[in-house]
């Protein structure tokens, strides 16, 4: 990250996304001020031409797609510099839980099942994505963004726990979201998350 002081970074979720680059930057003893924001689409051309110095991209995305077309890039994941926060979390209803608890059991297995069968199978899991979704889409591109996705699923917990969640990643995030003022007051973990599901699935 210290090497970005001076440099273009472009963001294209701007300027939702400069907390995330704040927080990256001050882990790093860096500051906004210490480099240059431009705004850009959903697009890498910029960066391939030069008018940007980094970008800011989704790990299962760009990167698969450009290593897909043979350019290598070197990728800086925010959790690595302070930013350390759950994405793409199932959320429901607090009545959902008290009525239905079965149901939501039964989603989250299921959808665990579904993970483990994608990351072990990329190929074929692939192909079966641009059959049934993306007409026309890379083949290759499909299969680096599974590989990728299999590090994000299973992080921190193994093949063997997918969507486990820990109660100190909850308070990181939410200390996080204090201080970038997008949270107005504190709250406990357990107020935005549970391990009742988790716990039943797994048995423990």
């Amino acid at each position: 990250m210290h090497q970005l002081k001076g440099k273009r970074i472009g963001l294209h979720n701007f300027p939702n996304d400069l907390h995330t680059l704040e927080v990256m930057l001050t882990h790093t003893g860096l500051s906004l001020q210490d480099v240059t924001v431009v705004k850009v689409d959903f697009d890498f051309a910029p960066f391939l031409r030069g008018e940007i110095d980094a970008m800011q991209s989704y790990i299962i995305d760009e990167p698969a797609a450009l290593k897909a077309q043979g350019v290598e890039v070197n990728v800086i994941r925010a959790s690595d510099h302070g930013y350390t926060m759950y994405a793409q979390v199932f959320f429901c209803t607090e009545q959902m839980i008290q009525t239905r608890p079965e149901l939501v059991k039964t989603f989250l297995e299921t959808s665990f099942r579904g993970w483990r069968v994608a990351i072990n199978t990329p190929e074929a899991t692939a192909r079966m994505v641009i059959e049934r979704y993306y007409p026309g889409g890379d083949l290759s591109h499909q299969i680096e963004s599974l590989k990728l996705i299999r590090y994000l699923v299973t992080k921190g917990v193994g093949e063997e726990l997918i969507g486990m969640m820990n109660r100190t990643v909850w308070e990181k995030s939410i200390q996080l979201l204090l201080r970038s003022g997008l949270l107005k007051a504190p709250l406990p973990p357990e107020e935005v998350f549970t391990l009742q599901f988790l716990k039943a699935i797994y048995g423990f």
